[in-house]
Formats: C-alpha cells, sequence, structure tokens
C-alpha cells in the first residue's frame, strides 16, 4: 500500500468513467470559505503527478490568477484601457440602454 500524502500536496485518483488519472490541489479558500481547487488530468499516473507539481509550483510562484474564468467584459475592459493606449481617443457609442453598441470609432 502506497503512503497518504502529506497536507497541501494534492491529490492523485483515477477516474473509471473517463479513463484518466485526475490531479486535485486545494490552493485556499476564496472569501466565502469554499475552496479553490485546481484539477488537471493525465493518461499515466506519472503524467497526472508532474501536472501536480506543475500546479503546485505554479501556485507557489504566484502564477495562479484568483478568478480562472475571465468574462468578455474584462477582456474588453482591458483592451480598451491597455491595448489602446497611445493610439490617441477612442469613442465608444453607446445605445438606448446605455451600453455599448456594436462598432467603435476612432478619433
Amino acid at each position: 500500500m502506497t503512503a497518504r500524502r502529506s497536507r497541501g500536496e494534492g491529490g492523485l485518483h483515477w477516474d473509471e468513467t473517463r479513463q484518466h488519472w485526475i490531479a486535485t490541489a486545494t490552493l485556499g479558500f476564496d472569501g466565502r470559505g469554499k475552496r479553490i481547487t485546481k484539477k488537471a488530468s493525465g493518461t499515466t499516473k506519472t503524467a497526472a503527478k508532474d501536472k501536480l507539481k506543475r500546479i503546485l509550483r505554479d501556485h507557489e510562484d504566484g502564477l495562479t490568477s484568483r478568478t480562472p474564468r475571465h468574462t468578455v467584459g474584462e477582456a474588453v475592459n482591458y483592451w480598451l484601457d491597455y491595448a489602446l493606449s497611445g493610439r490617441g481617443h477612442c469613442e465608444i457609442p453607446t445605445g438606448k440602454t446605455g451600453r455599448p453598441s456594436k462598432s467603435l470609432t476612432f478619433a
């Protein structure tokens, strides 16, 4: 029988339905007290273990993001704020609802 992993080292288990090894790491807790977990999978146990090590190493280096899913609105705001800097004024026309319309005009 294999030895149990220490706390904070993540876990490996076999998923019978997917026929893959699943690596799971708990990276902390959010403001509501819910666990922040990252998962990865591999066809072999060694591949899944390597991915688990990469997840934990990235977390220790501070490379994991707090919100793994980004919205289109966040991407557009980032693009408007940073990607267009130095290109002149950008005017965003708004419709009746106050939301941006489908086209952008550059001055």
